[in-house]
């Protein structure tokens, strides 16, 4: 996301400009331990286009139903062509 949302609104989704390739990507979890999951799976974005990149939206499988959204810890910024990845196990949520 490039701009949060609310809990009534999504936020604003990156948007392929000047050559970029953003698609969404489906995310796994491992099991949920001491109350938070944590992702199980490596998300990696190849030829980004240029943004600042403050946050994520969870979406249904359908991707028309947002199920969960929140800040990243630090905005990244990426230029046109730049990979973004988010590591397997650096991606969590605390459940209560």
């Amino acid at each position: 996301m490039t701009a949060m949302g609310t809990a009534t609104t999504p936020g604003t989704e990156v948007t392929n400009t000047g050559g970029g390739s953003y698609s969404r990507k489906a995310i796994q979890f491992a099991a949920p331990s001491g109350g938070s999951i944590t992702s199980s799976s490596t998300l990696t974005y190849t030829s980004m286009p240029a943004a600042t990149i403050v946050g994520v939206e969870e979406y249904d499988a359908n991707g028309t139903t947002r199920r969960w959204f929140g800040p990243l810890s630090t905005n990244k910024t990426t230029n046109l062509g730049d990979t973004f990845t988010i590591s397997a196990g650096s991606y969590s949520k605390n459940l209560s």
